[in-house]
């Protein structure tokens, strides 16, 4: 069985913008992952996670997840702060 590699995709993403995922729901995660098969822009996903994968605050501009990945990892930060 081949790894799925939109959830490889998506893995790197989170972990490049900061995102935990244990946090994520199990919905959210799968529809992420799911936006993410219909996507036309894999191979510039690819090459973004290579080159910015140690410092990114936000997902680039053409993922189709972008605005509910900004979205999660903001409300990550604002939970930090409220502790």
């Amino acid at each position: 069985m081949t790894a799925d590699p939109h959830f490889r995709l998506v893995r790197e993403m989170t972990e490049a913008v900061g995102i935990d995922r244990r946090h994520l729901d199990p919905e959210d995660l799968s529809d992420i992952v799911h936006r993410c098969r219909d996507c036309t822009h894999v191979g510039a996903c690819r090459s973004w996670l290579a080159d910015a994968f140690h410092d990114a605050r936000h997902a680039p501009e053409f993922c189709v997840n972008k605005t509910r990945l900004d979205r999660i990892r903001d409300a990550e930060i604002a939970a930090t702060l409220t502790e």
